[in-house]
């Protein structure tokens, strides 16, 4: 059977994100570092060396089990992912719902699994208007 729709994930949209979000933290916690008596020059450091580290390990989490492709094929949404690109395939009747996230300059697909599982596919690392497209594509596919 034709695929129906695929949305297709590059690492540059995620570590573009997340070097977005690197750098405003560590603009406001410039701006609180300011003020001596908030944070000291050594906890802004280690600070900020711990967001490079939290925002490294997204990526590489993210390059080892990271949604790569999604296919939707009639009745069913394949997801592939991390560096081998495990497929996981669900049929339509196998998911109990599908919801949308909004939050602060992302969103994300939530599929509940009568299994009792969950699929989150975030749009960190697709391309926003495919994503959008996406998103209306699985809500009418529903």
């Amino acid at each position: 059977m034709k695929t129906q729709f695929s949305l297709h994930a590059h690492p540059r949209y995620l570590i573009a994100s997340d070097a977005a979000a690197y750098l405003v933290s560590v603009v406001v916690l410039f701006a609180i570092s300011r003020v001596p008596l908030l944070l000291s020059p050594l906890a802004f450091a280690v600070l900020c060396l711990l967001l490079a580290a939290v925002f490294g390990g997204d990526i590489g989490q993210w390059f080892s089990r990271g949604i790569r492709l999604v296919e939707i094929d009639g009745e069913r949404i394949s997801v592939y992912a991390g560096a081998a690109l495990r497929t996981r395939g669900f049929d339509r009747v196998a998911i109990r719902s599908i919801r949308v996230r909004r939050g602060i300059g992302r969103r994300s697909v939530v599929l509940k699994l009568r299994s009792g599982g969950t699929v989150r596919i975030r749009e960190d690392a697709f391309p926003r208007e495919e994503f959008a497209r996406f998103v209306l594509f699985v809500t009418d596919w529903r």
